[in-house]
Parts: structure tokens; sequence; C-alpha cells
């Protein structure tokens, strides 16, 4: 799986619910998304962000970074810190092309 996955029938039905607020909402994931891994990188625990990651990201239909954060909790819970630091990686280094990928997704289906 890639981070960049997503799953465009979820982000349909998400559209399709919030209706006018789809753009706002999904900008306002991704600058939360951002913010959350900022603080995440510094963190000593990450299990209740990468759980909070994983739950947002799948709402938007994000499933590849979704099945990231769901990694980077299970390591979490499990105490393997050399684990969880590479899943960080993994998403701090992805993010920006799959949030680009749901942003543009998101206006094509606008159009």
């Amino acid at each position: 799986m890639s981070l960049n996955d997503l799953d465009e029938d979820v982000l349909a039905q998400f559209t399709a619910d919030v209706g006018g607020a789809a753009d706002e909402l999904v900008r306002l994931f991704a600058d939360e998304t951002r913010q959350r891994i900022t603080r995440m990188m510094q963190a000593d625990d990450n299990t209740k962000d990468a759980h909070s990651l994983k739950s947002t990201s799948a709402t938007y239909g994000m499933s590849g970074l979704a099945g990231a954060a769901d990694a980077l909790e299970t390591a979490c819970t499990d105490g393997d810190d050399k684990r969880a630091s590479e899943h960080l990686i993994e998403i701090e280094t992805g993010v920006e092309e799959a949030l680009k990928g749901l942003l543009n997704t998101l206006a094509r289906s606008a159009n």
C-alpha cells in the first residue's frame, strides 16, 4: 500500500455527506495533519496522535495514510521505537504528496 492510496468512493461519500463544507473541511484536515506530524516528530509517544491520524485519514478516504498511521500506532503500542521511527519518517516524508493528491481529487470532483 502506498501513502498516496486514496479511496475515491469514501471521499465521494464524505463530500455528499457534508455538502458545500467539503472544501473547507478538507483544507482544515490538511492543515491539522501537517501540524500533527510536526508535533509527532518532536514527541516521545505518538500512540494517541497516530490513532487520531489513522481515524481522520480514513474519514477522508486516505487509505494509504491511514494504513501507515495504523502501523505507527501498532509500533508505538508494542513499544517498538525503531519501527515507530521508521513509520513516522515514512509518513513525514510522503504526507505532502498524499495531501496534494487528496486536494487535487476533491477539486476534480467539484468540476
